[in-house]
């Protein structure tokens, strides 16, 4: 029965791996698209273009608040400990897996707190401007 455990254990993290890599691909599709819509409304010469562009931009940042959420949320569920281990099978040692650890971790976060920041700035310009 314990050889089980840690198996799981490795499985529960590589699937939270997996699901904190969906999230975040679709965060970066969904910012392409965030960005592409910015520079059509400040670029737009027709006012119904802007006006659309900055329609579906105030949308798409609804849609991108609640996936960086969830992206926050998935990355929550990640045990530094689990990570390290992985870094250490990889071949680090484990001060060196558990510093690396820390660093994807805390270097995630932070991330995802400035592609917040960075729609909500885009989003504030569009609504100002209009």
């Amino acid at each position: 029965m314990l050889s089980k455990m840690p198996t799981f254990r490795g499985e529960t993290t590589l699937a939270t791996i997996q699901k904190t890599d969906q999230i975040t691909h679709r965060i970066h599709e969904l910012l392409l698209r965030v960005v592409d819509l910015h520079y059509e409304f400040k670029n737009g010469f027709v006012p119904s273009e802007r006006e659309n562009s900055g329609i579906q931009l105030k949308a798409l940042s609804e849609t991108i608040k609640k996936d960086l959420s969830e992206g926050r949320d998935s990355a929550a569920e990640l045990n530094v400990t689990d990570i390290a281990e992985a870094y250490t099978t990889a071949g680090y040692n484990r001060d060196e897996a558990l510093v690396k650890a820390k660093e994807d971790l805390a270097g995630l976060a932070g991330r995802l707190r400035t592609i917040e920041e960075k729609v909500g700035k885009m989003v504030a310009e569009v609504v100002y401007s209009v």
